[in-house]
């Protein structure tokens, strides 16, 4: 009443000054109005019950954590600074936190708990207001630190076999499994017949059955060794590595194509695939073989590295050619080898990380990038490597290169024919009697030779010669073999009197052939024109070193003519196409080949032929080409921000994951050095990944289920081990017999565990355990 009075009245001093008094106790300024806030007293215990769980210590979302103030007031993975001191209107993280309606995101999310109170709101809008004060006593872990209670990055337990009643047991790994089978009231399964027992063994450890002999064998013996002897004859036989390759190829994901739309080959890949044969044949100590498989070049063992290409790849025609196709290529190429190693070895899904920190494991996307700077200098390609016979044949192929070269000098003496052509080429003889005239290709500028036409002119004068190889004359066609391709290229074609390339006949040899025709009768003969495509459109497929020869009967021929007495060939075109020219008439005009320097010539052919295919056979084992990766000087690796390419944000230096350890390499250390270092860590004993995930794996090969039915993933979304006390002990046994994967064989397959019957016919067990 007395405010409506007032405001009613006309106005007057006492009415201001009434309404100023009342503004004050109705409004405050804000000013008078903000009381100080604590961060450690009002802010933090707020985040510590309503934002940890998600972005504390053990888990990081978007790559932010807000119990480090270095990292809450940096950029993670928003792209801006999520919180802006002075202006909550301006941060981020205020509007995902008070304006959930409105804002892109909501914190926390509705499956994480409900929302922040208006008071929380309130306390963190003006503790940002006020400048977000955050004292450093209170700055809590730095960025990069991590904490994790994970199962399988705690060191590798000594443990003893447990004591267990009952003479069932034959060695350690029964005891674990028997004490474990109690625990549930239940016994072990009668031991499988013998019969089933060596199928089993075989076809685990060579992936193929025992022949009928070795069954009916073993089963008439009474012997005790008789299956531990069998044990060893599997692991001695080649088969074993042959097998077991196959299943480390699997994991490492290798082919010998590089996958994808077009699956092109890699000619040259299959000498890691027998590298990983010979490994397992061999026993070679696990720690070495994951050594050689990273750092291989550093020890003599170049193949070994094919396991950083072994998976697939984009070919440079499948990646667009604008600088950002190309570096998010060469992005997914690096995640490739961060994958592979992390997944082989450690059994960690480490490219989780490549956009943020990994959302259930302590990796952080710090860790994804510290991988991949340690193989940046890695590329999919081929190197050359040279063997130990390959240097002691140097000598004798240089001889062979000097012996080429002197009969190719005396050769030319003889070449004063026009090297041959694309289009038309004539060869002229002394008359001869024939009734079978033969092209023979030696080699050509490409691929497999191709004729347009093979012509044969019987010995006469001028224009009044006939082609007697015209099928339209009698001549009869044969060859070496005809190419796939029916449709274009047919033998009947040879000798159709039609040019060109859609009327020619291809061998279906790289590089040789023969093609042939039979007249129709006995006729002297002095000259051949033949051609690769009259038409003059084609010029590849060309036969560069040939002879021609004639004989009246399959087994006495003769040859006439050759290109020995040509000059040597060269890829420079000797005229410009023309579509649908004419052939040139008396294109390779020249004299008449006598007897005798056609013998000559063919004498030396024979020679150089002769030494051109020993080179072919010395050649590859002097030095050979191996699809085992090509490396280069990295430059610096950026954490990408999402892990987008166009985003690159503070260097990175080669390292292991953070919640594993450090090694302490600076930013510029080598490429092999690198390398070198991380495959000493993952071979390390020490190490609590390397030998639990191997051990688990040949479990899993023997059992179909590992300890860990997950063998590529020991982290959080991966399962428990079943058996964690025996897997320890597995793992410890492992590294004590210096890595033999053969011993760590015989363990399982000498066990009772492994010889029991599989027969699912045991009501009350499949009750209690039916998997």
């Amino acid at each position: 009443m007395i405010v409506t009075r007032i405001l009613l009245n006309p106005p007057c001093l006492l009415h201001f000054a009434v309404l100023a008094a009342l503004s004050l106790l109705v409004t405050p300024p804000a000013v008078a109005a903000e009381k100080p806030v604590d961060f450690v007293h009002d802010v933090q215990p707020i985040f510590k019950a309503r934002c940890y769980d998600c972005h504390g210590p053990k888990l990081q979302e978007s790559n932010y954590r807000l119990d480090s103030k270095q990292v809450a007031l940096a950029e993670a993975d928003f792209g801006d600074p999520p919180i802006v001191p002075g202006s909550s209107a301006d941060s981020p993280l205020f509007s995902y936190i008070a304006d959930g309606d409105a804002a892109d995101v909501v914190m926390p999310p509705e499956d994480h708990g409900e929302p922040l109170t208006a008071n929380e709101i309130d306390v963190i809008r003006r503790w940002i207001d006020q400048g977000a004060a955050w004292p450093d006593e209170a700055a809590g872990a730095e960025a990069g630190t991590i904490d994790s209670d994970l199962w399988s990055l705690k060191s590798v337990r000594v443990v003893a076999p447990p004591e267990v009643t009952g003479d069932w047991p034959i060695n350690e790994v029964d005891r674990f499994i028997l004490r474990k089978l109690q625990e549930q009231q239940l016994e072990p399964s009668p031991p499988a017949d013998r019969r089933t027992l060596i199928r089993r063994l075989f076809l685990d450890m060579h992936g193929l059955p025992p022949t009928p002999e070795q069954v009916e064998a073993f089963v008439a013996s009474d012997d005790p060794q008789a299956y531990p002897q069998l044990v060893e004859q599997v692991l001695a036989s080649p088969r074993y590595g042959e097998r077991w390759a196959q299943h480390w190829l699997d994991i490492v994901r290798y082919a010998d194509t590089d996958g994808f739309e077009v699956n092109t080959p890699r000619p040259n890949a299959w000498h890691y695939r027998d590298y990983v044969i010979a490994a397992f044949n061999d026993d070679k100590p696990y720690n070495k073989f994951i050594y050689e498989q990273l750092a291989g070049d550093q020890v003599g063992q170049d193949v070994a590295t094919g396991f950083l290409v072994a998976a697939p790849d984009l070919l440079p025609g499948q990646i667009g050619q604008d600088k950002d196709s190309m570096l998010e290529a060469r992005q997914d190429e690096l995640d490739e080898f961060v994958n592979g190693v992390s997944a082989s070895f450690l059994g960690l899904t480490v490219s989780c990380a490549r956009c943020h920190n990994h959302k259930f494991d302590p990796i952080l996307q710090k860790d994804y990038f510290a991988l991949q700077a340690t193989f940046a200098g890695v590329q999919h390609g081929e190197r050359e490597i040279r063997t130990e016979m390959g240097e002691m044949l140097q000598q004798r192929l240089d001889s062979i290169d000097r012996d080429i070269e002197e009969v190719e000098t005396e050769l030319a003496r003889f070449a004063v024919r026009p090297a041959v052509r694309a289009d038309q080429n004539e060869e002229r003889f002394e008359p001869i009697r024939a009734k079978l005239v033969r092209f023979v290709i030696l080699d050509t500028n490409n691929r497999e030779p191709c004729l347009d036409e093979l012509e044969v002119f019987a010995a006469g004068d001028g224009a009044e010669q006939v082609n007697v190889a015209l099928a339209s004359n009698g001549g009869k066609a044969t060859s070496s073999g005809e190419f796939s391709d029916q449709v274009t290229h047919k033998l009947e074609q040879i000798n159709d009197g039609e040019y060109g390339n859609s009327r020619s006949w291809i061998s279906d040899e790289v590089g040789s052939g023969w093609v042939q025709i039979e007249l129709a009768e006995p006729t002297e003969v002095q000259r051949v024109v033949w051609g690769r495509d009259r038409h003059r459109q084609y010029t590849d497929r060309l036969a560069t070193h040939y002879q021609i020869q004639v004989a009246m009967s399959p087994d006495e021929w003769t040859t006439v003519a050759s290109s020995a007495s040509r000059q040597p060939y060269s890829d420079e075109p000797s005229a410009e196409p023309v579509a649908d020219a004419e052939p040139i008439a008396n294109a390779d005009a020249s004299h008449v080949l006598t007897r005798e320097s056609v013998e000559q010539t063919e004498r030396l052919l024979n020679r150089l032929n002769e030494l051109k295919s020993q080179r072919r056979v010395l050649a590859p084992t002097v030095s050979r080409q191996v699809y085992a990766a090509v490396f280069n000087t990295p430059g610096p690796t950026h954490r990408l921000l999402r892990g987008d390419h166009k985003q690159p944000r503070e260097t990175v230096t080669a390292d292991i994951p953070t919640i594993l350890g450090s090694l302490e390499l600076a930013e510029d250390t080598p490429e092999q050095q690198r390398r070198h270092a991380v495959a000493t860590w993952i071979a390390s004993g020490d190490n609590p990944l390397t030998a639990r995930v191997m051990v688990n794996r040949l479990w899993h090969y023997h059992f179909g289920t590992g300890l860990v039915d997950t063998p590529s993933d020991f982290g959080n979304m991966g399962s428990p081990p079943s058996h964690p006390e025996l897997l320890d002990w597995l793992a410890a046994e492992f590294v004590a017999h210096d890595w033999s994967i053969k011993q760590m064989h015989r363990v399982i397959l000498l066990s009772q565990t492994y010889r029991q019957s599989s027969r699912a016919d045991r009501p009350e067990a499949n009750r209690i355990d039916a998997d």
